[in-house]
């Protein structure tokens, strides 16, 4: 029986050996699909066990040029086996009755490009291809200069400057049904999203549109209400937009009616959202599927606005939909004068001075500048500059380093226990990124170390047990929604003595501190809190659409094998860090990483411009 395996990309061994980590599941599943077909075909078998391996990486798909031609070795079982040329890998599949071609009601989708879907992933790909470009194409809604430009003056400093990219944002919302807002941290994305919901409110008086903000995660749908509530934007007719739009702001799953197991939804095709207008906000964590079903019920009158960026890293589940979305728009906006310009890229940075190295780094990542990484690495060792790089082989007490980071890092946090609002401040000063979650850099270990250094620097029990521990600052991280409490996935508290927040409790009682409106704080007692863990640190996954002023970013040595570290990681994590950011690695593990952007096998790109020349 062959053994669960880490998530791992497939990797080469060779000139024409590919190992994948094919698990108990993929292997049932070739056996399932030639099950149902009649046949023991091991071409059949071991393709579509390597579809489900795909799909579980992250792809929709599977292209058949990956493994034509070539001998793969099953796992850890030390069997290969040679697939054939891609001709006659393409014959072997079409002769099995459980693949079909596109419009058949079969399993498994052969389409005419070599790539090999299940068929539900097939269909949300066509489904968001379609709608995608149906919308890049509609009539647009036409404004004089001077009226739009006046309603623009409200929201933006000087709509008439050509070069302002939020401006042209905003433009082309208003007149377009479809608005794909792209950049990288720090170039005002959501700052600008807010700004295009309020002009396209005040562009249309009679009647007032009817608007719906959501992002991905809880944790980003409560940042948008945040970030909405102070923008403090008043409308033409008074009303603040934060009032406009109350009871419109939360999750994507949320906005579609999803059930508890998110198996169903009150909104799809039969039952259409009732809203003129739809913004997403950090959209590049949106996986193909749920993508899916926001287009399907989403009325073909409605605005789509998407906002995110492009370079970060992809959703865990299926797809790197806003990527591909971004690359098919801006490929027509080359290419084709019949589709008008749906992108907008927001490239100037209100975070970072041009002489900032996490800026300069983050750049060079995005370009795979693997000479100009290097630079700035040798620049970075020095440590007076906001990005400084520990070369661990160059250092020989690594383990008494990272002690001392650690400590130092969370000092103002241990130091502020007796006030909730400075803990919950202090909190978000700092925090260790990981790639992963398992292995001497993964976030288990990680977290179990910091516990210990703490627990000896500041005179904190962290206790034996640490995974059911309770103790004042023990930083937390909410890992599944709970409605009720208004916490998030995401969400990060601190662990308190109940007398810290003015409770007449006992002082041995502790409390969970979040944040909470206006620079406040809320108390939960921690037997109610949904299921959490300890997050002194976190996965860079899990640090998306969060900001600290200073981050350490641990990454494995270059030895390590067959972890997955790639470009977007690397750019996801330095990009957290709003003043500083200290990276922790081999430079070899960080030139492999940036020479290895995220490789999703999609058809999304090529479909929507498909879609453009029907």
């Amino acid at each position: 029986m062959m053994m669960e395996c880490m998530p791992i990309e497939p990797y080469f061994l060779g000139r024409c050996v590919t190992c994948w980590e094919l698990s108990t599941l993929d292997m049932e599943f070739g056996d399932f699909i030639c099950r149902v077909s009649g046949t023991n075909n091991p071409v059949v078998k071991y393709t579509c066990a390597i579809l489900s391996c795909s799909r579980r990486f992250g792809s929709p798909c599977l292209h058949l040029e990956k493994i034509s031609g070539k001998s793969i070795e099953l796992g850890s079982t030390g069997l290969t086996f040679q697939f054939p040329d891609l001709n006659e890998l393409v014959d072997n599949l079409i002769r099995c009755d459980a693949i079909g071609s596109p419009g058949e009601q079969k399993p498994v989708i052969l389409h005419e490009s070599g790539r090999l879907y299940l068929h539900r992933y097939w269909e949300y790909e066509q489904l968001v291809a379609r709608e995608i470009a149906y919308r890049a194409l509609g009539q647009e809604h036409n404004f004089n200069e001077p009226e739009l430009n006046l309603i623009l003056s409200r929201f933006f400093q000087d709509p008439t400057k050509r070069d302002d990219a939020q401006c042209l944002a905003a433009k082309v919302a208003i007149s377009k049904n479809l608005c794909v807002i792209t950049g990288g941290p720090g170039t005002g994305k959501t700052h600008t999203l807010i700004r295009v919901i309020a002009s396209i409110i005040d562009s249309r008086i009679k009647p007032r549109p009817r608007v719906a903000l959501a992002a991905p995660t809880g944790k980003a749908a409560a940042r948008l209400v945040e970030m909405v509530r102070s923008a403090d934007i008043v409308l033409s007719d008074g009303l603040r937009l934060s009032d406009y739009l109350t009871e419109s702001i939360g999750t994507l799953h949320r906005l579609l009616g999803a059930s508890e197991d998110l198996t169903t939804f009150k909104y799809n095709a039969a039952n259409l959202l009732p809203y003129d207008v739809v913004a997403v906000d950090e959209a590049s964590m949106v996986d193909l599927a749920l993508m899916a079903r926001l287009l399907a019920a989403l009325p073909r009158h409605a605005k789509l606005i998407l906002c995110g960026d492009r370079n970060q890293l992809a959703s865990v589940e299926p797809g790197s939909v806003f990527a591909d979305i971004c690359a098919a728009l801006l490929d027509a906006d080359r290419f084709s004068d019949s589709v008008p310009k749906s992108v907008v890229q927001l490239t100037k940075n209100y975070r970072f001075r041009e002489s900032s190295l996490i800026h300069q780094f983050s750049e060079a990542v995005v370009r795979g500048d693997v000479k100009l990484v290097e630079k700035i690495l040798e620049e970075a060792k020095s440590g007076r500059n906001d990005l400084v790089w520990f070369p661990m082989e160059e250092m020989s007490r690594s383990r008494d380093v990272l002690r001392e980071e650690i400590v130092k890092g969370y000092h103002s946090l241990f130091k502020s226990l007796d006030s909730p609002k400075e803990a919950l401040r202090t909190s978000t000063q700092f925090r260790i990124l990981c790639p992963f979650r398992e292995g001497p850099f993964g976030v288990v270990f990680v977290n179990r170390f910091a516990e210990w250094a703490l627990g000896e620097a500041f005179g904190v029990s962290t206790h034996a047990s640490w995974l059911s521990a309770r103790y004042p600052g023990q930083l937390i991280i909410v890992t599944r929604n709970d409605y009720s409490l208004r916490l998030f996935n995401g969400d990060c508290g601190v662990i308190l003595r109940a007398s810290a927040v003015g409770s007449s409790h006992s002082n041995r009682e502790l409390v969970a501190c979040f944040p909470s409106e206006n620079d406040e704080y809320r108390m939960i007692s921690p037997v109610r809190l949904p299921s959490n863990e300890t997050a002194f640190a976190i996965t860079i996954h899990k640090s998306q659409g969060s900001e600290f002023d200073e981050i350490l970013i641990l990454l494995p040595k270059e030895s390590t094998p067959l972890l997955g570290l790639n470009r977007e990681l690397v750019y996801t994590a330095v990009t957290r860090a709003k003043n500083r950011a200290k990276l922790w690695s081999e430079k070899n593990a960080i030139l492999r990483a940036i020479m290895s952007p995220t490789s999703r096998e999609s058809g999304l790109r090529e479909a929507i411009f498909r879609e453009f020349q029907a």
